[in-house]
């Protein structure tokens, strides 16, 4: 039997029609894609202006159980804070750490020496983390 020419949407009578246009997800996609960029750079913005950020100025081993640590910590509010500082020894174990409270104070850069006694002779002072006490 010859298809009937009198109906132009034979694919949608044979199957159905389908409930949303192309429009419907072209508009989804794109409004989804742009919830997705604002979220991103929200995100983004919120961590790239931290209250403290802590740098090692500087370290020195003093021995084979002890090692000194220099950080440079910058404070945007002046806020308490409180440091992790750790040596590491030539294998990239841990081999001591110390908590470093800083008061409140002005805000700005602060210079803070940590001893830290190790168990064994570090090659390296670093920090692990630095953050507001509140």
């Amino acid at each position: 039997m010859p298809a009937s020419t009198s109906s132009p949407d034979l694919v949608g009578e044979r199957y159905g029609r389908t409930g949303r246009s192309r429009t419907f997800w072209y508009v989804f996609s794109a409004v989804a894609i742009l919830l997705g960029v604002a979220w991103a750079w929200y995100a983004a913005s919120a961590q790239s202006q931290p209250d403290v950020a802590a740098q090692v100025y500087g370290y020195e081993v003093v021995s084979d159980t002890s090692t000194q640590v220099e950080l440079q910590v910058e404070r945007s509010e002046g806020a308490a804070a409180v440091c992790e500082v750790y040596a590491i020894a030539q294998d990239h174990s841990i081999v001591g750490e110390r908590t470093v409270d800083l008061p409140a104070g002005e805000p700005g850069s602060t210079r803070v020496s940590a001893d830290i006694r190790t168990e064994r002779r570090a090659v390296t002072g670093t920090i692990r983390t630095c953050r507001t006490t509140e």
